[in-house]
């Protein structure tokens, strides 16, 4: 037996060793129960393929369930454990991505607990159909905890497998379902709840809860992080309510908690050790600013469904639903169920748990409103939630995401709801119905799935007869832009990238920021000084090949319109294509044809004289270009006499005062001609006559430009990252500066006569 393979049995013996353990600790149930469980796990798992995976019958290798770009990071994240394993390196640094320098993926969402349980499917049937295994057993599994809690509360199976749909297959996990593995794992807090409630009842003794509590949270560790804090911070409210409305024994017996508790996250943190290290290390990665209040629910997304939910597909529900995220419209619960928890409150309110349910729904649903809810005229009303956003890692979270707990509140409430004998039997099936008819998901098989794009270059492993083993290649469509992680995955990790796709925290590691060229090769549009810049990062990054996969539609393009943002594939525009021959064909003026792609041979000892370039020099260079050619543009504009309110990027390159290959690319599409900031360029009139313009950049270069070109300004000021059109640019500190007509005039005479003046003194020598 090679090497090979006998680390791959030693692999599927750790396995079933793992899968034995967890068998011999896993929740103590009455037979009746684990009977009934498998009944219900069964009913949810045919449930979840009719809903999401009927279109993977006979693809389930070759399409992916979801939608955009996250799929293909999924699956990366997937190939990457099955990598790691056979390979013994270390999981949470990654050198295949973003090389040479790599990637921390502790502060990613690396799903580590589906890539060991994965593996075997890794293994056997592709990394694809593993990715596609993983995505369809969530809902089930998630539904089955839910069961498994309600028949605990309710002691009801019908009640209890209804309440378990509600939370297994909610608003929530069909906007997940989407592409985002991580956050369909949503099976550790039913079952954390369940213990909990098990010790209370003195049905766990204090020694078998703390472990099987320990093993929940690592379970939660290993599948999401965001949840894990989420489920601690709502659970700690929960168990505060709980204990205010207890009597005195019961009080007593909530405090009695908190030590086993502790102990339980004490373990949980001491196993996961490493990753809480590496996760810790090298601090909180630049996140956008605003993330919360972008991430946020509004009140009109309990009642309003999105094209997820079958309801959302009518077009009168599309256009209620527009200007949401489809990957986040999570909070719809349907006119019925909110109906369903005004009746129980109403009737129930008496009993401890009625109480509890329905005031923790209420609390969550607040706090999913984020730190500010914008009301009429636009003013920002604070919510509750905005302390939190000052805490270094809760200011990162999505509150839009809480509505995870508060489906598990609401399926609570249909459980109870529906096992009170004192209503008909025909009414409450009648209620269940209605409850569940209004939240089935999108009915169309092909919603859910996208075929896989994998260029024949890579698909078939031509790319082995021009690439060595562990070559760093640049791909276009860069990073989230493309599925070159999924390429990759499906290589098996033979290549590296100089790029990649790892989410958005961030979007683009620290080492490839000062980079302008990379957010042009996001951007696909040209910059000051091109070929230096595409020079200095090829060599620097020691990118041997690049590959454009130019046959075919696989650039990811945000849509914009009537319902939701979401995403659709497309080919590169004439321009694109122009803007990447002017990159690469100086290097390689005969790139080969291959199978779907085209490649750039890159010749690395020619560049050697650009291998000591700062970057950040190159970016003093572009920026000091585009504002001095920004300035000179917005003086013409005001002295052509045209009116101020339709100045913008895009006006001033149509009206040739812009270069027009500065600002191409996928942000030029006819519903963005209004945009102000148009690939990191800002132009604009505001209050009258006055004029605002900057870019985006580094703190330290845009501080520089400030410095240079702020004495003539009205006004500067530096704007922290924030979310924008371009993920790429989320990385990006934002200057801006107002000017009056003289102001300008004056800014301009000075910009004129640099913009024939050399800025880089480095290019210049070089050349």
């Amino acid at each position: 037996m090679c090497g090979r393979d006998l680390r791959r049995s030693c692999l599927r013996k750790r396995l079933i060793q793992i899968g034995e353990f967890v068998t011999r600790q896993s929740l103590p149930m009455p037979r009746s129960l684990k009977q009934s469980a498998w009944i219900a796990f069964a009913l949810y798992l045919a449930l979840s393929w009719t809903f999401f995976g009927r279109g993977l019958a006979g693809h389930f290798s070759d399409r992916l369930i979801g939608l955009g770009p996250d799929p293909a990071l999924f699956v990366f994240f997937l190939a990457w454990w099955h990598y790691v394993a056979i390979n013994h390196l270390n999981p949470f640094m990654a050198h295949v991505m973003w090389a040479p320098d790599g990637f921390n993926l502790a502060w990613s969402t690396f799903v580590p607990l589906a890539g060991i349980f994965a593996a075997p499917i890794t293994q056997w049937l592709g990394v694809v159909a593993a990715y596609n295994a993983s995505m369809l057993l969530c809902p089930a599994l998630s539904a089955l905890t839910a069961f498994i809690l309600f028949r605990r509360i309710c002691g009801r199976f019908w009640p209890a497998l209804a309440g378990g749909y509600v939370f297994g297959f909610s608003a929530y996990m069909l906007s997940h379902m989407l592409g985002h593995l991580t956050l369909v794992m949503e099976f550790f807090p039913p079952l954390a709840v369940y213990l909990v409630m098990r010790r209370i009842d003195y049905d766990l003794s204090v020694g078998r809860f703390t472990i099987l509590l320990a093993l929940v949270l690592i379970g939660q560790l290993g599948s999401s992080l965001e949840i894990l804090a989420t489920m601690t911070i709502f659970g700690g409210v929960a168990l505060l309510v709980r204990w205010y409305l207890g009597d005195r024994e019961l009080r007593a017996r909530i405090v009695a908690l908190g030590i086993p508790i502790t102990c339980a996250y004490v373990i949980a943190a001491l196993f996961a050790s490493p990753y809480l290290y590496y996760f810790f290390i090298s601090g909180p990665p630049g996140m956008a600013t605003n993330l919360a209040t972008i991430g946020a629910a509004t009140p009109a997304n309990l009642a309003v469904p999105s094209p997820v939910s079958a309801l959302g597909t009518w077009r009168w529900m599309r256009a209620l639903s527009s200007g949401q995220n489809l990957y986040e419209t999570s909070g719809y619960v349907g006119v019925p169920m909110l109906l369903l928890v005004w009746s129980l409150a109403r009737s129930r309110w008496h009993e401890a748990r009625v109480k509890l349910v329905v005031v923790m729904f209420l609390i969550v649903c607040v706090a999913s409103f984020g730190p500010d809810l914008l009301v009429h005229g636009g003013h920002l009303l604070p919510m509750p939630w905005k302390p939190f956003t000052w805490m270094p890692l809760l200011r990162m979270a999505e509150p839009g995401r809480f509505a995870l707990l508060g489906f598990l509140c609401l399926a609570v409430i249909l459980a109870l709801w529906l096992s009170d004998d004192s209503r008909g039997l025909p009414l409450r099936l009648t209620v269940a119905a209605v409850v569940i008819g209004f939240t089935l998901p999108n009915p169309s098989a092909t919603f859910w799935t996208t075929a896989d794009d994998t260029p024949a270059f890579f698909a078939s492993g031509k790319y082995r007869d021009y690439v060595a083993p562990g070559a760093n290649l640049l791909i276009l469509p860069y990073g989230i832009d493309g599925n070159s992680d999924l390429w990759q995955s499906r290589s098996e990790m033979y290549f590296r990238m100089a790029g990649g796709y790892v989410g958005l925290s961030p979007a683009i590691p620290a080492q490839y920021q000062p980079w302008p060229i990379v957010y042009a090769l996001y951007n696909l549009a040209e910059i000051p000084d091109l070929q230096a810049q595409v020079n200095a990062f090829l060599v620097q990054k020691q990118v041997t090949a690049v590959i454009v996969a130019d046959a075919g539609s696989h650039l990811w393009e945000p849509v914009f319109g009537e319902g939701p943002l979401s995403f659709r594939q497309r080919p590169f525009t004439a321009d694109e294509r122009a803007a990447i021959r002017a990159m690469f064909a100086p290097l390689d003026p005969s790139p080969l044809e291959i199978d779907g792609v085209t490649l750039y041979r890159i010749p690395l000892a020619r560049l050697s004289p650009y291998a000591q370039i700062d970057p950040r020099d190159l970016e003093r260079c572009a920026a000091r270009a585009r504002l001095n050619a920004l300035i000179v543009a917005a003086d013409d504009y005001q002295r052509s006499g045209r009116a101020l309110g339709d100045l913008n990027p895009l006006t001033a390159s149509r009206l040739g005062l812009l270069p027009k290959m500065w600002l191409i690319g996928p942000n030029t599409e006819s519903d963005l001609r209004s945009y102000t900031i148009v690939n990191g360029l800002v132009l604009t009139a505001i209050a009258g006559d006055r004029i605002a313009l900057g870019l985006r950049g580094t703190p330290g270069v845009l501080r520089e430009m400030a410095l240079a070109y702020g004495s003539n300004a009205d006004s500067k000021a530096i704007l922290p990252p924030m979310l924008a059109f371009s993920a790429a640019e989320q990385t990006q500190s934002l200057l801006l500066m107002t000017y009056s007509r003289k102001q300008l005039s004056h800014a301009a005479a000075v910009a004129r006569g640099q913009l024939t003046v050399p800025v880089c003194a480095q290019i210049e020598a070089i050349h």
